[in-house]
């Protein structure tokens, strides 16, 4: 129950932390 919730927050926040990197290079 808990990794079917973790896996897409985990996604979101890859690509959060991507996004942000890319805004800060």
């Amino acid at each position: 129950m808990m990794k079917r919730k973790l896996i897409p927050f985990t996604l979101f926040l890859a690509a959060l932390s991507a996004s942000t990197t890319s805004i800060a290079a």
